[in-house]
């Protein structure tokens, strides 16, 4: 599926996967903490080497604790895609062109969607992205490791020591 334009946010699917992901989804709740993630080109996202290196990443700095992590990915036109479910339509399907430019509207709907995620658990959600990825988050008032792997260690032990069974 090709999503090529600012008004791919207004498409069928897209509208449905936004609404499946507010009415429908719920995190698990064995979660320790949350890193959003940029998107990648290569779908679904961890075979993609960006997400193979953050996934390392997110590895060293939970060692054992890494299954409590859930990690989701930043997109548009879908906004939010949760790890577990990238493999599904439209997630695993679409092809955007990467510009590193986001309209209002797009913005919107992802901070919206990650407004969502915060109102369905209690965990710290930490964002390991940079450039337009790092301002959607800090509007969302998401802390930011500006895609630094030692910021993000610090912040992944900051956000997971006060969670039992989490500790770093």
């Amino acid at each position: 599926m090709k999503l090529i334009s600012a008004e791919s946010t207004r498409r069928p699917e897209v509208i449905r996967w936004h609404q499946r992901i507010i009415e429908r989804y719920t995190p698990h709740g064995d979660i320790g903490v949350a890193v959003l993630l940029p998107c990648s080109a290569k779908k679904p996202y961890r075979k993609s080497r960006s997400h193979i290196e953050f996934r390392n990443q997110i590895s060293r700095a939970a060692g054992d604790k890494y299954p409590l992590v859930h990690e989701l990915a930043l997109t548009s036109p879908l906004g939010l895609v949760p790890r577990e479910i990238e493999d599904l339509y439209p997630a695993a399907h679409y092809d955007v062109p990467v510009t590193g430019n986001w309209s209002d509207e797009e913005k919107n709907i992802v901070i919206r969607l990650i407004e969502d995620y915060i109102s369905k658990t209690t965990v710290p959600l930490i964002a390991h992205v940079k450039g337009p990825y790092m301002e959607i988050c800090e509007e969302a008032g998401i802390e930011t490791t500006e895609g630094d792997a030692e910021y993000f260690r610090k912040a992944y032990q900051r956000g997971a020591s006060g969670f039992v069974g989490c500790g770093a």
